[in-house]
């Protein structure tokens, strides 16, 4: 899990979770169990790619669980009504608090790395230096 002082924020971008809520959709009514989601996606149970993978969708607000990985409320409206062609803001933003402070700070939807970095030592007063090893991450999924 990410994390820039007393914030987390997901390292796969919105659209990945959502991908991966397509998943689960799909091909198991919304719910699973880990080990089995690991295997259909051809990662290790285990590892860090998926752990990541996964705490970025509960950070989302996509999904829920540990053991059993279910879709949220939210994530199974999106891909019932809309599947992944949609243009309806149903507030998965507003389930990461690093971004509503950037987006309040701001007032924009696009940073650069300079004018980013710049905000989150405003918002999280983090040293310069570990915003610069983070700042690519947030840019991404931000």
């Amino acid at each position: 899990m990410a994390r820039i002082m007393q914030y987390e924020y997901p390292e796969h971008s919105l659209l990945d979770g959502l991908s991966l809520g397509k998943v689960l959709n799909d091909h198991f009514e919304g719910s699973v169990d880990r080990t089995v989601l690991s295997r259909h996606i051809n990662m290790s149970t285990f590892g860090w790619a998926f752990a990541s993978k996964l705490a970025s969708t509960r950070i989302w607000g996509i999904t829920v669980g540990r053991g059993t990985i279910e879709l949220t409320r939210d994530a199974k409206r999106l891909m019932n009504l809309y599947g992944l062609d949609f243009h309806d803001d149903l507030g998965f933003y507003d389930n990461v608090p690093l971004f509503n402070e950037i987006a309040v700070k701001s007032g924009k939807t696009y940073h650069t790395k300079g004018s980013l970095a710049v905000i989150l030592e405003a918002i999280t007063n983090a040293d310069p230096m570990e915003i610069k090893k983070k700042i690519a991450t947030i840019l991404k999924v931000y």
